[in-house]
């Protein structure tokens, strides 16, 4: 969720309603999630609409290992 985007078009607006991406559920800390929406609900008026989903295939739940680079030396 692009909370800095979303609480910029909170405070640039007064009537048009916030939508967030879908988001999965079971890969954010649910008080992280809960804190975040929470808090663009509250600056927008109450005027979010968040999208959970579930997630429905294997690969939603799959994160890429951050590749290394080795680092390398000088002859000295």
């Amino acid at each position: 969720m692009d909370t800095v985007a979303l609480a910029a078009a909170a405070g640039a607006t007064n009537r048009i309603g916030l939508i967030s991406n879908v988001l999965l559920g079971p890969v954010w800390p649910a008080h992280m999630l809960a804190k975040e929406a929470q808090s663009i609900d509250g600056v927008s008026g109450g005027r979010l609409t968040l999208g959970i989903g579930l997630g429905g295939r294997p690969d939603d739940f799959v994160i890429p290992r951050l590749q290394r680079r080795r680092s390398i030396r000088a002859p000295c």
